[in-house]
């Protein structure tokens, strides 16, 4: 496996189903780092932030298959904005995409003292070498 810097433009994506938007972001950023063999690194930014608009300090972002074999991250943000490199292990990349539409993919954002989000997407809406925004409001506990 090689490492290497990667350029990205933007792309739009659809919003899925869950209502979450996975997309490219905007500008041009060049994303560095090597996951270790059998797994893909994954790049994630955007904003995590309570109904009320104000940001959330931490969270734990976690990222895999709907059926196990999830791998986690703790997230500290500025204000909500964040920047998050996961590794995931079990897909096969192609064409700058983490695989293909019959790839389930289950995202987590969890944090103390809040409600955990969760978006069901398939591997096709994920990128592989270019940012992936995901802004998502979370809920506080009941």
């Amino acid at each position: 496996m090689r490492c290497h810097r990667v350029p990205y433009r933007t792309i739009a994506r659809p919003r899925t189903a869950a209502g979450a938007l996975v997309a490219g972001a905007a500008g041009l950023l060049l994303v560095s780092g090597c996951a270790a063999p059998g797994q893909t690194e994954l790049s994630f930014n955007g904003k995590a932030r309570t109904p009320q608009g104000q940001g959330v300090s931490a969270f734990t972002l976690t990222v895999g298959r709907q059926a196990g074999d999830a791998a986690a991250v703790k997230v500290t943000t500025a204000q909500g904005a964040y920047t998050a490199n996961i590794s995931v292990r079990g897909f096969s990349p192609s064409g700058g995409l983490l695989g293909a539409q019959s790839d389930p993919v289950t995202i987590r954002v969890s944090a103390d003292g809040y409600q955990t989000k969760t978006f069901n997407v398939t591997a096709d809406q994920l990128f592989v070498g270019k940012p992936n925004t995901l802004n998502v409001t979370l809920e506080p506990s009941a």
